[in-house]
């Protein structure tokens, strides 16, 4: 196995660190993740994990109407014109 070849010891837990990405990831993620890692030689369960990041799908943007729907309270300014006009902080 590559990982024992390159890690020694270390890659039986590498791989299992592997096989467990799919308890919150599906299958074809994970096989999708490892064949990227060995395309770019980077035969480490790190190199799966940012192949996963990578391939990853963005989040779906703001609809226009939620955007709109946002509100925020209107801040106060009075401690800063009180620095304004040299009276400091209370």
């Amino acid at each position: 196995m590559e990982l024992n070849r390159r890690q020694g010891p270390r890659g039986d837990r590498a791989f299992v660190e592997v096989l467990l990405l799919h308890r919150d990831l599906p299958a074809s993620a994970v096989e999708a993740a490892v064949t990227k890692a060995l395309a770019l030689q980077a035969i480490d369960v790190q190199a799966v994990r940012q192949a996963l990041i990578d391939t990853a799908a963005p989040p779906a943007p703001a609809t226009e109407e939620a955007v709109t729907a946002i509100r925020v309270q209107q801040p106060s300014l009075d401690q800063y014109n009180r620095l304004l006009v040299g009276g400091g902080a209370s």
